[in-house]
């Protein structure tokens, strides 16, 4: 490899910014991020802990929610366990917020901050498996494809 080749390599290197090509990433696929938690919520009924989520007694609906619940379809029809589906809204404000380094589900719903103490914090926290699937199969890929175009040249 001719020095000129390696001096180029050699900067492209030094310019090349990780952590804002793995903000770009996360923010490319937003959507997908969203999904995840939203199904986290609605297939597995866990928080980012991987706990069964909670309503306001406990993992499990109230009768008069579950007699409530029977009538719709659905999310809103699950009552094997807490899907925090009602209306929909919920669901619907999701968001992904990239700020460097951290990245965070937010909700604005005004009830968002009653039912996520209720889960401890970390109602649409990212669980593990949500978390390695993001990694290996997103963020490392597509960071490995944008380094191998950007530095290397291939």
């Amino acid at each position: 490899m001719p020095l000129t080749e390696t001096r180029r390599k050699l900067a492209a290197l030094q310019s090349f910014d990780v952590v804002s090509t793995v903000t770009a990433i996360l923010n490319e696929n937003a959507d997908l991020i969203v999904g995840l938690i939203r199904g986290q919520l609605g297939s597995k009924g866990k928080t980012g802990l991987g706990e069964p989520t909670k309503a306001r007694l406990g993992a499990f609906y109230q009768f008069a929610t579950i007699r409530h619940k029977k009538l719709e379809s659905g999310l809103g029809g699950v009552i094997d366990f807490v899907t925090m589906y009602d209306s929909g809204a919920f669901y619907a404000s999701l968001n992904l917020k990239v700020e460097g380094q951290v990245f965070n589900v937010e909700s604005n719903v005004p009830y968002f901050e009653k039912i996520n103490a209720w889960n401890d914090g970390v109602l649409i926290d990212m669980d593990k498996d949500n978390l390695e699937l993001l990694s290996q199969q997103i963020v490392v890929p597509q960071l490995k494809e944008i380094f191998n175009t950007q530095v290397i040249g291939v």
